[in-house]
């Protein structure tokens, strides 16, 4: 899931028991719905935030959080 252009990416579904990650919800849509599991946003993408040219955000809100560094 590489790209010179800055824009979220996210697996879709719950994290599978004992994965390091963060689970959340967004009404913003992925850029052309998703593709074998995954979402990605474009900057041009509704609801898509560009900063700085290098790097690119949604709003969203967590769900669960299992990253050590929360």
């Amino acid at each position: 899931m590489g790209s010179a252009t800055p824009q979220p990416q996210a697996y879709v579904g719950e994290l599978p028991p004992g994965a390091i990650g963060i689970e959340f919800y967004t009404d913003v849509q992925p850029h052309g719905g998703t593709v074998d599991g995954h979402a990605r946003w474009w900057p041009t993408d509704p609801g898509v935030v560009l900063v700085d040219d290098e790097y690119a955000k949604i709003a969203i809100i967590v769900t669960k959080n299992t990253h050590p560094k929360a």
